[in-house]
């Protein structure tokens, strides 16, 4: 098969937040005195901004402050990858490389924020790999739906 253009996902396929994004939920649950609730965590991961609340307000119920939650995980969350590079997952600079060298046009498609999302990758060295970067923000629907 030839290919004119690779679409690449970035949290989990290219960095490895989902560790960084797990342990500081854990901490903004503990900080909020909520419990940590590991299923209704892991069914968030992929979504953008508007399915994560809704998610997360199902799971855990009538009862929970959001608002608290999400500040003070976003905070906690910030505080790393805006400061520091995520890990990039294994073999992904090869296979960006040889990409590259094939002529072969890359973009990101992910569900974060566009501003966020532009620093993990210049923090990970790989933003000089995409001409293209789409995020979570610029959709109606997150995933699965674009």
């Amino acid at each position: 098969m030839n290919f004119d253009a690779a679409i690449f996902d970035m949290d989990g396929l290219l960095l490895d937040t989902e560790r960084v994004c797990m342990r500081v939920f854990k901490q903004a649950c503990a900080a909020q005195n909520v419990p940590f609730l590991e299923d209704v965590y892991l069914s968030i991961i992929g979504c953008n901004s508007a399915g994560i609340e809704q998610i997360i307000r199902d799971g855990y119920g009538a009862g929970l402050d959001y608002p608290a939650l999400h500040n003070d995980w976003k905070a906690r969350y910030n505080a790393v990858v805006l400061h520091q590079a995520i890990p990039v997952k294994e073999g992904v600079v090869e296979l960006l490389e040889w990409l590259k060298h094939h002529n072969i046009a890359l973009a990101v498609a992910t569900s974060t924020n566009k501003e966020v999302a532009l620093v993990k990758l210049r923090l990970a060295k790989l933003d000089q790999y995409f001409s293209t970067i789409t995020t979570g923000c610029e959709v109606t629907q997150g995933k699965p739906d674009p």
